[in-house]
C-alpha cells in the first residue's frame, strides 16, 4: 500500500503535518521528493536549466559533444 504524507524538516527530523492511520511500530519507507523553488519564491519561473545547474553536475568535457557514446556506447566523435 502507498500513501502519500506531506511533511516539514524541523531541527532534521520530519514531521508529519497531519496525523496518519497507521498502528504504532508499523516500519515505512520514506522518499524525499523536495520540491523545487516556486514562482512565488523567486519572482520568475524555475526552468529546466536552473534545475540542472543548481544540481551541481560533472561530467567529462566532451559529455556534450559524446552524449550518445555515454549513453548508449557508440564510437567517441573526435571534434
Amino acid at each position: 500500500m502507498i500513501k502519500t504524507f506531506r511533511a516539514r524538516v524541523v531541527a532534521g527530523v520530519l514531521q508529519l503535518e497531519e496525523r496518519v492511520d497507521l498502528p504504532d511500530g508499523t516500519v515505512v519507507d520514506v522518499t524525499v521528493d523536495t520540491p523545487v523553488p516556486s514562482l512565488e519564491k523567486t519572482g520568475k519561473p524555475y526552468s529546466f536549466f536552473d534545475a540542472l545547474i543548481e544540481a551541481n553536475i560533472e561530467g567529462p568535457p566532451d559529455w556534450s559533444a559524446n552524449i550518445d557514446h555515454y549513453l548508449y556506447g557508440t564510437e567517441r566523435s573526435e571534434e
